[in-house]
C-alpha cells in the first residue's frame, strides 16, 4: 500500500496564461483563510470530441485550469479556469460586463473597457468558471469553448510518486504539460506561508545545470552550491528531475541552506515507473497527494 504524503494544501491562486505552453501560477495572490481543494483532481475536462486539443492542466488549492489549442498549430489558444466560491469572480474584472447565460446559469462577458475578452458564469455551487482566449477573443469562440466543458472529475498523471514528504510540507500547486510531459509541483511549508517552499520539476525548461556530483538515496545526482538557491537534480531514464527552493524573481535572496535537508528528503522519496516513456504507467496526482 502506498504511504500517503502529508497534505498542507495549496496557497497559490492559479491563473492560466493564455499563449504559453504550460500554465503559470501567481504565487501570493489574496485568498480565503483555507484552501478549497479536497482532491488533486480537476473538476472539469474538455473532451477530444469537441475539436479542441488539450495542451496543459493545472491545479492549486484554490483553482483548476485547462489550456486548449483551437487549431492544429496551437497558435490560437484558450484557457478554462474554475474558482471556488469566494475566491475570484466578476467583481475582480474591470470594464463593462454584459449579462449572459451559459447552460442556463447566469454569467457575464467582457464589454467596453475590459482588459481582455472573457466569459464567466456561475456554477450551481456558487463557484465561477471562466473562458479566455488569445488572439481570438470573440464572444462566439468563448461560448464554443464554454459549451464544450464537461463538469466531472479529471485526473492529472504525474511521472513520479512520493513515498513521503518532509514534516510540514504539502502540495501547493501541480502543473502538467500534456504535450511534453513536463511537470512542476510546488511544495509549501504551510498553507499561508509568506514565502519559501520547494519546486519539484520533471523535464523543466529552467532546470538548474552544473553542480557537484552527489549520491541521493543510492542514485547519482548533482547538487547546487549557492546557499541562496540550493537544488538537487537526478537523471532518471534520460529525464532530468530536480528539487529546488522556490524563490521570488525579485528578491530578497536570503541564505536558504537550511532547507537543503528538506529538498534532499524529497529527492530521496521520489519513485519512478519502470518505463517513464509509457505515460500509462504514471501515477495520478490524487494518488500521490490524496
Amino acid at each position: 500500500m502506498r504511504r500517503r504524503c502529508g497534505t498542507a494544501l495549496g496557497v497559490a491562486v492559479l491563473a492560466l496564461l493564455v499563449g504559453c505552453t504550460t500554465p503559470a501560477v501567481p504565487r501570493r495572490d489574496p485568498r480565503p483563510a483555507e484552501p478549497a481543494r479536497t482532491s488533486w483532481q480537476l473538476g472539469h475536462r474538455v473532451p477530444a470530441s469537441s475539436g479542441l486539443r488539450v495542451l496543459a492542466r493545472s491545479a492549486s488549492g484554490y483553482s483548476d485550469a485547462t489550456q486548449l489549442a483551437l487549431d492544429a498549430g496551437g497558435q490560437d489558444t484558450c484557457s478554462v479556469s474554475w474558482y471556488p466560491a469566494g475566491t475570484y469572480g466578476p467583481e475582480n474584472k474591470v470594464g463593462e460586463q454584459v449579462p449572459v447565460e451559459v447552460d442556463g446559469r447566469p454569467g457575464v462577458r467582457a464589454g467596453a473597457g475590459a482588459e481582455g475578452g472573457y466569459l464567466m458564469w456561475q456554477r450551481p455551487d456558487a463557484s465561477w468558471a471562466e473562458v479566455s482566449c488569445y488572439p481570438d477573443e470573440s464572444p462566439a469562440t468563448h461560448r464554443r469553448v464554454a459549451e464544450a466543458v464537461v463538469w466531472e472529475p479529471t485526473s492529472m498523471a504525474l511521472p513520479f510518486d512520493l513515498e513521503r514528504l518532509p514534516a510540514g510540507y504539502g502540495p501547493e500547486s501541480v502543473e502538467v504539460d500534456v504535450v511534453t510531459g513536463a511537470t512542476t509541483v510546488r511544495l509549501g511549508p504551510g498553507p499561508l506561508a509568506a514565502d519559501g517552499g520547494l519546486v519539484l520539476s520533471f523535464d523543466g525548461s529552467s532546470a538548474p545545470t552544473g553542480g557537484r556530483p552527489v549520491t541521493v538515496g543510492g542514485r547519482a545526482a548533482t547538487q547546487g552550491e549557492d546557499a541562496r538557491f540550493p537544488w538537487v537534480c537526478l537523471l532518471e531514464q534520460g529525464h532530468r528531475v530536480c528539487v529546488a527552493v522556490d524563490s521570488s524573481d525579485t528578491g530578497p535572496y536570503p541564505d536558504r541552506s537550511g532547507e537543503v535537508p528538506a529538498l534532499l528528503a524529497v529527492a530521496e522519496a521520489l519513485r519512478f515507473p519502470a518505463d517513464l516513456d509509457d505515460r500509462s504507467s504514471w501515477t495520478t496526482a490524487e494518488d500521490v497527494f490524496g
